[in-house]
């Protein structure tokens, strides 16, 4: 039973770990744009949120496989591995 607690408690644990990295990834990305001059939309951040699902899936190994986003030049998909990868490093 005490194994079972355990392993409900990583499960937990890796759970809380990677939603933190999505949202805190979110937020930094939302945070870098805005710098860099850009007013996103509601479209563009769902577009964006999408791909750091996609880099959280990935990161966490939920998903596999290779994935293509078609956003247009110069709506985020370069800056939101920044964004990731930066918050990735940090936790």
């Amino acid at each position: 039973m005490e194994s079972m607690n355990m392993s409900n408690a990583l499960a937990t644990n890796t759970y809380d770990y990677y939603q933190e990295l999505y949202t805190d990834s979110l937020s930094l990305l939302n945070q870098l744009l805005t710098e860099y001059g850009n007013k996103p939309t509601l479209e563009q951040m769902e577009a964006l949120a999408d791909i750091l699902r996609h880099y959280t899936g990935l990161v966490s190994g939920q998903m596999q496989g290779r994935f293509a986003f078609g956003l247009p030049t110069g709506l985020g998909k370069t800056t939101s591995i920044l964004a990731f990868l930066t918050t990735l490093t940090k936790m």
